[in-house]
């Protein structure tokens, strides 16, 4: 009996917390200007499956969700891309959240790792890993 009464506070605790699990990516995109690397951020984000749902370019940031596998998440993750100048050309900065859960099982790493190959394929010695 004690164990189920552990069991089930264990689950109650854990089930209000807000756990997030979440991966990061980064590039660096040489000779090409804030704009240009905005510009293919955003392709890479459309052409890797994801669906852009905020932008501002001023300030380099594009909001992005993507469909998840309702095995793996109860949630899509959310994907945060900021871009912008840096030496002598264009940073770009990718992180992939999901809430309410502790593993990734892959979903947000998968998402990067898929903006990732999208953005090294526009732009050729992007590195984006």
């Amino acid at each position: 009996m004690k164990i189920l009464v552990t069991v089930i506070m264990l689950f109650t605790v854990t089930g209000c917390t807000t756990i997030q699990s979440k991966t990061g990516g980064s590039a660096f995109i040489e000779g090409a200007s804030a704009n240009k690397a905005y510009n293919s951020s955003m392709k890479a984000a459309s052409l890797s499956g994801m669906t852009i749902i905020n932008t501002d370019r001023e300030s380099g940031l594009i909001t992005a969700t993507k469909g998840a596998n309702r095995f793996l998440t109860y949630s899509n993750p959310t994907i945060n891309i900021i871009v912008s100048d840096f030496k002598d050309g264009a940073s770009v900065v990718v992180s992939s959240v999901v809430g309410g859960q502790m593993f990734d099982y892959g979903v947000t790493a998968n998402t990067v790792r898929d903006f990732c190959a999208s953005l090294n394929q526009i732009s050729p010695g992007a590195n984006c890993h």
